[in-house]
């Protein structure tokens, strides 16, 4: 293909190697897919996009490639493992929204390309749980997703040693290799994959991730996903009980945990940066008092269906006076964004269907595991009220956790059954 390609544009001799290079990939990926796997969520954790968009602007650029990376993954693995098809993937209402979409017209200036490509990367998240994992792949997965913030914080540490970053944000949060909100996102997954993990087999490094993540989600100064990380330590803590997660287990992961707390909050404090602690900033809503509105106004001009997959990115300018003093156009709240995109007949639609996928998903798992299983995505509505959780690359990371940590499930119930028959 390279070659051809190479011959139809003489004066582009890049083709080759690149086409020739991709070809390569996508063979060893079919044959070592748990490699692939890794390659890819590690090229997520250690794109450096706070960096890229700062230094050049091309933040959207890269966020689509490694979207579209995550698409590509689960073609192959498909390909390789086979399909489990479910109904009630999150794919299919973010299909119809654009269905409905193109057949009403879409609205604010918006193009059906535009609103294709959307399509595409926010359904790229929810492809993984397509397919049909073995378990050397999907314990590979979950491990990668518990190390994504330890690699973004040492990817940051690294370009700030070399001087190219600074690992920490103007106001001292940490940041790494993306942003603070980003990291502290990769950083609650990895604390609850940790969790499960510790309490499923009680081993003595999931303690420690734990504490790690833990640490790092203090230092981003993110205030709800810390929150939301201590309720769910503190209920796994608290409710659960199994054969690896007893009296002295429990001990051991809150050892841990507070030696990293403690440890980070001293340097933060020094630093002035403890955000995530500080009683006089929980007032603060990072502008999200100023974009609110103006989803809320776009919403009202179209209720019921919206303006189509896509419109969240235009509902306010790149050149508008709140765009330029926070430094975005998203609304950092996933159901304004779904009810501009779908109207309320959308949001009400994926809402629906991400309560069904999850239960779906959960149901073969057992009492334990199901029950965090399901609080974990309760999280991620919540935390979808006050930042984006869909559409940024952290959704990588909790949706290949999920698609993992169910796959185990469904694979023990066949393994078990097979046993019997």
């Amino acid at each position: 293909m390279g070659i051809v390609v190479s011959l139809a544009y003489p004066g582009n001799y890049l083709f080759f190697p690149i086409l020739l290079l991709l070809q390569a990939a996508v063979l060893a990926a079919l044959f070592w897919p748990a490699l692939a796997a890794v390659a890819v969520l590690a090229v997520i954790s250690l794109t450096p996009d706070g960096w890229v968009n700062s230094s050049f602007g091309i933040q959207t650029d890269l966020v689509g490639v490694q979207k579209m990376l995550v698409i590509l993954l689960a073609v192959l693995l498909i390909l390789r493992h086979g399909v489990r098809f479910h109904l009630s993937n999150p794919t299919l209402p973010y299909t119809g929204i654009f269905a409905i979409g193109i057949a009403r017209g879409l609205g604010l200036g918006m193009t059906v390309g535009e609103s294709l490509r959307s399509l595409i990367g926010g359904c790229s998240p929810f492809l993984l749980a397509f397919v049909r994992m073995p378990p050397r792949l999907y314990d590979t997965i979950i491990w990668m997703v518990i190390l994504m913030p330890i690699l973004n914080m040492v990817g940051g540490l690294a370009l700030d040693v070399i001087g190219m970053h600074s690992v920490l944000d103007p106001s001292g949060r940490l940041q790494g290799l993306k942003s603070a909100p980003q990291l502290a996102h990769f950083a609650l997954w990895s604390v609850v994959a940790s969790v499960l993990e510790f309490l499923r087999t009680g081993r003595a490094r999931y303690t420690w991730t734990t504490a790690v993540a833990t640490a790092i989600m203090l230092a981003t100064g993110a205030r709800a996903p810390t929150a939301y990380a201590v309720l769910f330590g503190a209920g796994a803590l608290m409710f659960t009980r199994t054969r690896h997660f007893g009296l002295k287990e429990k001990f051991q992961m809150v050892l841990a945990t507070l030696m990293g707390v403690v440890s980070v909050a001293g340097v933060t404090v020094l630093s002035g940066a403890l955000r995530a602690l500080d009683v006089n900033s929980i007032d603060q809503t990072s502008g999200r008092d100023l974009m609110w509105p103006l989803f809320v106004s776009a919403i009202e001009q179209s209720p019921w269906f919206g303006y189509g997959v896509g419109a969240g990115t235009f509902v306010v300018d790149l050149s508008d006076s709140v765009a330029k003093l926070l430094g975005t156009t998203a609304a950092h709240n996933e159901y304004l964004r779904l009810s501009v995109e779908g109207g309320l007949l959308g949001v009400t639609l994926m809402v629906g269907i991400m309560i069904l996928w999850c239960t779906m998903l959960s149901r073969q798992l057992q009492r334990t595991e199901k029950t965090l299983f399901r609080i974990a995505f309760l999280l991620f509505a919540l935390l979808s009220i006050t930042d984006n959780t869909m559409i940024a690359t952290t959704a990588l990371s909790f949706f290949s956790w999920v698609a993992a940590f169910s796959a185990r499930g469904f694979y023990e119930v066949e393994e078990a059954q097979s046993r019997n028959a």
